[in-house]
């Protein structure tokens, strides 16, 4: 069973980024090697701008922008830049910049993951990854876990949810893990990184006698994957339930309580519910015996499941 698992969610990956793609994340691009120069990517819709900030021939910084279609069965961008000049100044009155034309304009990005793609454009070939710059680790993946996390899982409208606050950087049986909770209850979780191609597990504490267990793919704030359900003295078994996930709060806001969160106005019932319930608290934790074992045992029974995916992307 833990092989035919582990094969399903690899085919699910694999149709899944073939039928529909996947969204590349907002923000800022760069190539590590070739610190100084960048490119900006924003997707509203289908329509993927683009701003390029480099350097012309005599040193001086130039930007382009290009926009158009995101292509997303082939996960590629395709369009031309263009350049502007003679615009206004800091503290200068509005003038509106010129257009100018550029003798090589095209521009071809080919995105081989959420984070990762390739630019081809007048300066040849470039590798590009989002860059993080803030509290995610590159070199210790389990911190882009860190934050808090709203689940909607099912199909065809029979929909469950989760709510989980992973606020914990820990090692436990040589593991190193993201911590924490469901949202609002003593209920633990666990979350580890598994594949470099950015693939993640999850293992919660569904009730006192079952476990849900995730599997899946993120980016910097949305997360999508398969999801099983089973008694705590059994194993998964099935396909698993398609899921999408995004983060709702900050690493910030939930290791201390400070920072990008949900709103908190006492004029505002919804915004109250959000802020969430009385047994939900946030900052610096303190743990016990009884908790350190707990997590042990969930730590223990994750890595065990981890097998089901290991050849994910072989």
């Amino acid at each position: 069973m833990k092989s035919s698992v582990g094969i399903l969610v690899a085919q699910w990956i694999a149709i899944t980024s073939l039928a529909h793609g996947f969204y590349p994340a907002d923000g800022w691009w760069f190539n590590p090697d070739e610190s100084g120069r960048g490119i900006n990517i924003e997707m509203q819709d289908d329509t993927m701008f683009v701003s390029l900030f480099h350097y012309d021939e005599s040193g001086d910084p130039v930007w382009w922008i290009a926009s158009g279609q995101f292509d997303d069965t082939q996960q590629r961008f395709q369009s031309e830049f263009i350049a502007t000049d003679d615009g206004q100044c800091p503290g200068c009155p509005w003038i509106g910049p010129d257009v100018v034309a550029l003798p090589d304009p095209d521009v071809t990005i080919e995105f081989d993951s959420p984070l990762t793609a390739t630019m081809t454009w007048a300066g040849g070939t470039t590798s590009l990854q989002r860059q993080y710059f803030a509290q995610f680790n590159v070199d210790d993946p389990r911190t882009f876990l860190l934050g808090e996390f709203h689940f909607t899982i099912g199909t065809n409208g029979d929909y469950s949810a989760d709510w989980l606050t992973l606020d914990e950087l820990g090692e436990i049986e040589e593991a190193q893990v993201a911590l924490g909770t469901r949202r609002g209850t003593s209920l633990l979780a666990a979350g580890e990184y598994i594949d470099e191609e950015g693939v993640f597990a999850v293992l919660v504490e569904d009730s006192a006698t079952d476990f849900r267990f995730y599997v899946f793919i993120m980016n910097k704030n949305r997360i999508e994957g398969l999801a099983w359900t089973f008694d705590q003295d059994a194993e998964p078994t099935g396909s698993g339930t398609q899921f999408i996930a995004h983060r709702t709060s900050s690493r910030s806001f939930v290791q201390t309580g400070v920072g990008p969160g949900p709103l908190e106005n006492p004029d505002n019932p919804i915004q109250v519910m959000a802020a969430g319930s009385p047994e939900q608290s946030f900052g610096p934790k303190t743990s016990n015996a009884s908790d350190d074992a707990s997590r042990a045992l969930l730590v223990a029974r994750m890595r065990s499941l981890r097998s089901l995916a290991d050849g994910l992307l072989d």
